[in-house]
């Protein structure tokens, strides 16, 4: 996947992914796609679903899996399509290691202990440093303290980061 970055005349950082120009809304795609694949090939699954989203979108998940070497397949029709990601055999982990847990003591106060919470297969959920979470919205990413795409409907809120059944800290 060729990457570049330039700076615009409003010195506003663009991210380009090989000829697509990606708006703020689409680099947080980006970057939580790349977040759910780390999480996925280092699981047991062998499917990741996302949700529904537009064609400019499911073009984003499908450049993300073919850098990671996973199969990738659009499922469903109209605004009901998406995106499923299959590993392959040679399917790689990321040479950048994933990013550590946040140990700040302020993302540490955040921890809803045992307490499961639900959200929709495939969507993506942030955790806001004031300890809210939910659905993205226009949060500066300094607001933010982790963000994951849930791929089976259940999380918890551990130290500062979004834990799913299927993490060694669940």
């Amino acid at each position: 996947m060729t990457e570049q970055a330039e700076t615009s005349t409003s010195e506003r950082s663009k991210v380009m992914i090989d000829d697509m120009e990606l708006s703020e809304r689409e680099q947080e795609l980006l970057q939580a796609t790349r977040d759910a694949v780390q999480r996925f090939l280092e699981s047991d699954d062998e499917v990741l679903a996302f949700e529904p989203m537009s064609s400019y979108r499911r073009r984003i998940v499908h450049k993300v899996g073919t850098h990671y070497k996973l199969h990738s397949r659009s499922l469903g029709e109209g605004d009901d399509r998406y995106v499923c990601l299959l590993k392959s055999t040679d399917a790689k982990i990321s040479e950048t290691p994933r990013r550590k847990p946040h140990e700040s003591p302020e993302a540490l106060r955040v921890d809803y202990g045992m307490d499961t919470f639900n959200a929709k297969p495939g969507i993506q959920v942030v955790l806001r440093k004031d300890g809210s979470f939910g659905v993205p919205m226009r949060e500066r990413e300094s607001e933010i303290l982790d963000r994951r795409i849930i791929t089976n409907g259940l999380f918890r809120i551990r130290k500062g980061r979004l834990v799913c059944n299927q993490d060694q800290d669940w």
